[in-house]
Parts: C-alpha cells; sequence; structure tokens
C-alpha cells in the first residue's frame, strides 16, 4: 500500500472469474475483512 504502483482496481466479477472461492463473501456485512492465507482458505480479520 505504501506504493500506488502495485495497486490495481478490478471488477469483482473479473475476480470471481479468476477465483471462485470468494463468491460466498460478496453478501458479506460491509467493512468486512478477510484474507485468504497460504492455505488457501479465508479468514475473517478482526
Amino acid at each position: 500500500m505504501d506504493n500506488p504502483d502495485n495497486m490495481m482496481l478490478y471488477d469483482v466479477n473479473t475476480i470471481a472469474n479468476y477465483d471462485s472461492s470468494i463468491i460466498p463473501f460478496l453478501n458479506a456485512e460491509i467493512g468486512s475483512e478477510f484474507e485468504k492465507r497460504e492455505d488457501g482458505h479465508f479468514y475473517l480479520v478482526i
């Protein structure tokens, strides 16, 4: 995040086409934060 050259905005449909594992989280409460860890699972960030 310190370098804006490392950030891009993408349509969520594009991301879901690459990784459908995000689909169950699309209706999460606004402000929810999730992290996908090395094991491939998402975890709620508290």
